[in-house]
């Protein structure tokens, strides 16, 4: 090959600089400006000023003719520089389309093939890194552009690249990279994990767009820090890593494979069908109670039917608006998920189908939607269906059903007016059932959705790129949710001790023990409900707000204690009236609360075992098959990140 201009020039300008060894240690130093990644504008000292039309010669762009009749040199760095011959392009003067017909060049009198200009990978790279601007990073892609899986990018020119994110990423891009290649492996690791090198903890959210270039390399590998820090970022990361299961670490199991796994999915199909049974259930017991109020007495206790029916209105107007209140407030995951063209359209139901009363159609439509979604291998759509499902079981047990057999509770063993042969019949037994076992049925499903899931909020909804937690605690938050939504219960439970002793309170016989169910159950109340106000009208942390629970869990307890010791023989008819009848709601939302807030209790201990001697008593105790794994038994190695290798469960 020989010059295109025919003649010599200046060679210490225009060849090349010997090739530079690259180190790691400079990448930050080297951050390229015009880089999405980075986001800034500031020029270091020295570059070249990317508004002089001349460009700088300190690092020469070169066009390489390479003739058709001989074998390409594609930067062999075993082929000595002066080899080539290169021909530097006159801006003002020619362009690089008619770079080739330069009168006088050697290269006009070859009689085969047109010449190909491409441009030279190594120069296009240094180019870059000395003048990080726009031009230069199209420069970078043209060079890329006349390679192929024949001639691949190897690890000398990754090398070239100093780990800078953007020009590995043009190069993981264009898909000419020789995959096979140690070098080019080991530089593309170390780029991506400097990715996560931040020193407060939080992911840039410009590393999800990188994230899906180095996942596409077989060979790229996460470790347990990085999949554990991606997994609570968001919900869009939980994806990525699934879809790209190769980068997963080397562990006995991974919470993202078991809950998108397809028996995970046959149970999330038969637990919606079962939930879905409860609640038609539990609207059949309060149909039939209904029904019998009616004709109880040859319709002498019509009233009690009115007041059925007005109970039933007011829950199902307040259900109505929690539900499409919390189904709008998700995050939109079509941003993450987006619909293929040959896909038919799907979405999250819309929450106004449930506006029919007697039928839970948001449940049914849920169900259809997320069969469909399974279909389309929709999963973040498929997960917030399951959650909607969820929700929708959670609210209507709280808000529904246990109103309605408390109303019912209530009618049937504290109501004077009522004689006894008219109470207790089976309809209301129907109910009884129907509502606790829906209760139990809708909170099982919403704990269990809570507590193995990562990257959600407190409804159940994918959350998509998350900001560091301000405390590590905030990291599982599910405990907290629970407690909260069980305190709704506890609520109700405490309202119906507080109506049905003060009815009883004008009585002369054992007023000091009504007295007392009812001061302990009006603080109660109270309590109960500025803790709400404050989580409505705050923006509170859900763990510190959590910490309501002890004073609460006091006062329940007192008041368990109080109503068995005080008046033992002289008040035992009215203990036998409140808290034995059909006093069922009271211990099942007593039992999950206590339950939960042992959870809770021994969290907190764990979380301060956690951080006076840095080990995880969970892995230890309850997954016997990571006990070999050697991250249980590893120390902080990240101080800035506050994160302890064995803070989180695969």
């Amino acid at each position: 090959m020989s010059s295109g201009s025919g003649t010599t020039g200046d060679l210490n300008r225009r060849t090349p600089r010997a090739q530079t060894s690259f180190s790691s240690t400079s990448v930050a130093s080297r951050r390229a400006v015009f880089e999405p990644y980075n986001n800034t504008s500031s020029m270091r000292p020295g570059d070249a000023d990317p508004s002089d039309s001349e460009g700088s010669f300190a690092v020469p762009l070169d066009l390489v003719v390479v003739d058709p009749s001989t074998d390409p040199l594609w930067n062999n760095r075993s082929t000595a520089q002066p080899i080539m011959s290169f021909m530097n392009q006159d801006t003002m003067n020619d362009s690089f389309m008619d770079a080739g017909n330069v009168s006088g060049s050697d290269v006009d009198g070859y009689d085969g093939e047109p010449n190909m200009y491409v441009v030279d990978l190594l120069s296009a790279l240094r180019g870059y890194q000395s003048s990080p601007t726009e031009p230069f990073g199209h420069l970078v892609a043209a060079a890329l552009a006349s390679r192929s899986k024949e001639m691949p990018v190897r690890g000398f020119e990754m090398a070239a690249a100093e780990h800078n994110p953007y020009l590995v990423r043009l190069i993981l891009d264009s898909g000419t990279l020789d995959e096979t290649d140690v070098e080019a492996q080991r530089n593309v690791q170390e780029t991506m994990d400097e990715l996560f090198s931040t020193k407060d903890g939080t992911l840039n959210p410009a590393i999800y767009e990188y994230l899906t270039s180095f996942f596409r390399m077989p060979f790229a590998r996460l470790s347990h820090t990085q999949y554990a820090m991606l997994k609570r970022s968001g919900f869009e990361y939980i994806k990525l890593m699934y879809d790209h299961q190769h980068v997963l670490p080397d562990e006995p199991f991974h919470s993202i494979l078991i809950n998108q796994s397809n028996v995970m999915r046959i149970l999330n199909l038969i637990f919606m069908v079962v939930q879905l049974c409860t609640m038609i259930f539990s609207n059949v017991g309060i149909a039939l109670v209904l029904a019998k109020w009616v004709e109880l007495n040859g319709g002498r206790l019509q009233s009690y039917a009115l007041y059925t029916l007005i109970v039933f209105g007011g829950c199902w107007a307040l259900n109505l608006i929690c539900i499409i209140c919390t189904v709008r407030s998700r995050q939109d995951e079509a941003q993450y998920e987006p619909r293929r063209e040959d896909e038919k359209y799907l979405m999250v139901p819309s929450p106004y189908v449930a506006v029919v009363p007697a039928m839970p159609l948001f449940d049914i439509f849920c169900l259809i939607a997320y069969a469909r979604a399974l279909r389309q291998k929709r999963m973040i759509l498929g997960h917030n269906i399951v959650a909607c499902s969820r929700l929708s079981g959670i609210i209507h047990a709280i808000i529904f059903a246990f109103p309605q057999l408390i109303t019912q509770a209530y009618f049937n063993n504290v109501e004077l007016s009522i004689q006894l042969e008219w109470r207790h019949r089976w309809p209301y037994v129907v109910l009884l059932v129907a509502a606790a076992t829906q209760w139990c049925v809708a909170l099982f499903g919403y704990a269990w959705l809570l507590f193995t899931h990562d990257s959600i909020d407190g409804l159940g909804f994918a959350c998509f790129n998350l900001d560091r937690v301000p405390h590590m605690l905030e990291r599982h938050s599910a405990v907290a949710h629970a407690l909260h939504y069980v305190m709704a219960s506890v609520l109700e439970t405490n309202i119906f001790l507080l109506v049905a002793t003060a009815i009883r309170l004008s009585g002369t016989t054992c007023r000091y023990y009504n007295s007392t169910i009812i001061v302990l159950s009006g603080i109660t109340v109270a309590y109960i409900l500025s803790v709400y106000i404050i989580i409505v009208l705050t923006e509170a942390s859900t763990v510190r707000i959590s910490f309501t629970c002890v004073p609460l869990a006091i006062i329940q307890l007192v008041l368990i204690i109080c109503s068995e010791r005080v008046g033992v023989e002289e008040c035992a008819s009215l203990r036998y009236l409140y808290f034995r009848e059909t006093f069922i709601f009271g211990y099942l939302s007593w039992g999950a609360y206590f339950s939960l807030f042992l959870v809770w209790l021994i969290l907190m201990i764990q979380w301060c075992v956690l951080y006076k001697t840095e080990v995880n008593l969970f892995p230890r105790l309850l997954w016997p098959l990571a006990r070999k794994d050697t991250r249980f038994a590893t120390s902080k190695v990240d101080s800035g990140d506050e994160t302890f290798p064995t803070d989180s469960v695969s």
